[in-house]
């Protein structure tokens, strides 16, 4: 299996309770689409929603139908190279929905593209797989939203910028995705989680 490379598989029992979570979390993160990804989260608002945030390297994916060929998703595999929020480590799965099988290619609004050796910052919420393992895999918050690129080793950019995605205004009137086009310091973000985490502990 290689970087580029599309593989057809069809989902199992327990894959397509997985296309059932990875569709729920959609519609729960991404209410109401329009002409748009969505409603535009803050920087405050990807650290709280997400169970896991994680640096790291984009190895491999694939991509593969659901039973009967009406869905297709993707499979990303991440080598965790920091987990700046919760406990992913090693190797990780982050699926999304789209992608292409024999030539043929399913897009969804909003949802990123990933690319072999790409480092990237991601914000993630765990699948639980219904297996013997119960073995996790992981979804994005808020779709393109949810993935930064790293700019060069101490700047990140949404992911959104980057594909020149329409988001609508959060609360404060804002629509441009955290960082804008010139993105933001990793530390920045580094800083940010470590002070969620504390107001968490805090309040308990």
């Amino acid at each position: 299996m290689t970087i580029n490379g599309s593989h057809t598989k069809y989902l199992t029992p327990s894959r397509r309770l997985l296309y059932g979570s990875l569709l729920a979390l959609f519609v729960i993160h991404n209410p109401s689409l329009e002409a748009s990804i969505g409603k535009r989260l803050s920087l405050e608002a990807l650290i709280t929603q997400s169970q896991n945030i994680v640096s790291g390297t984009v190895t491999d994916h694939h991509s593969y139908r659901t039973e009967g060929g009406k869905y297709v998703l993707t499979d990303v595999t991440i080598q965790v190279e920091q987990s700046l929020k919760g406990a992913a480590k090693g190797s990780i799965t982050v699926t999304l929905m789209g992608g292409t099988v024999d030539g043929i290619t399913t897009t969804v609004i909003g949802s990123p593209q990933f690319c072999g050796s790409e480092r990237v910052v991601l914000f993630l919420t765990p699948i639980v797989e219904q297996s013997p393992m119960r073995s996790y895999r992981y979804a994005l918050i808020g779709l393109s939203q949810g993935k930064f690129e790293f700019i060069n080793s101490e700047s990140i950019r949404s992911a959104a910028v980057n594909a020149d995605l329409s988001l609508l205004p959060d609360g404060s009137g804002a629509s441009l995705p955290p960082g804008g086009k010139e993105g933001l310091p990793l530390q920045q973000l580094i800083r940010m989680i470590t002070d969620d985490q504390r107001r968490e502990v805090e309040s308990q």
